[in-house]
């Protein structure tokens, strides 16, 4: 079974006057690596590993799962490779990339075909709030809030040129205008509007 890679971004929401409604994308990652596998087995290197839990009780995994279930679908196990360069619990967004990066994987593996956005959004839902997550799923600076129905609604700063995203299969790269997560063959996107709402 072929290897994914997905490469997430750490994040700031403390803006000043954008404080909780503001993100930024900062270029420190998370780095994934996953397969699917006959047993779950999670392998974790990096800045602070020993906090980050290698079993079916980790974030990414927790959250993979949760997503999958709340699709009335079971994600198989998998051979998940975590090298985690964001610091914990120091205001960098580690929460976000990791729920981000499940989100993704769920994605993947059930064959969502979500875009940025839906991701966003559903990310959002397991933060509280989108802040963090923004930048994470769309990169760039985000503005971004959840309206009244619940939905994360984000305005993204335009960029001349943007990473290749989310997963990097083998010979194929899925691009999806985000340097949320760059891959390892980059090309260059089209600057993006600002956006608003789901796509």
């Amino acid at each position: 079974m072929s290897w994914f890679t997905i490469r997430v971004s750490a994040s700031s929401a403390n803006l000043g006057p954008g404080f909780d409604s503001l993100g930024v994308a900062l270029g420190v990652y998370l780095t994934c690596r996953f397969r699917r596998s006959g047993a779950l087995a999670i392998r974790v290197e990096g800045r602070d590993a020993a906090g980050i839990p290698a079993g079916p009780d980790d974030l990414i995994w927790q959250t993979a799962v949760t997503v999958a279930r709340s699709h009335g679908a079971e994600i198989p196990p998998i051979e998940l490779h975590i090298h985690n360069d964001i610091p914990l619990g120091k205001g960098m967004g580690s929460s976000a990339a990791a729920l981000t990066t499940g989100v993704i994987i769920a994605d993947r593996l059930l064959g969502l075909q979500w875009k940025p956005l839906r991701i966003l959004d559903e990310a959002a839902r397991f933060e509280g709030h989108p802040d963090n997550v923004a930048p994470c799923a769309l990169g760039s600076i985000v503005a971004s809030a959840i309206d009244s129905s619940g939905v994360t609604r984000a305005a993204r700063a335009p960029r001349s040129s943007c990473s290749s995203s989310a997963v990097t299969r083998a010979s194929a790269t899925w691009c999806a205008r985000s340097s949320a997560c760059t891959a390892t063959n980059r090309r260059p996107c089209s600057p993006a509007s600002p956006s608003t709402g789901l796509k």
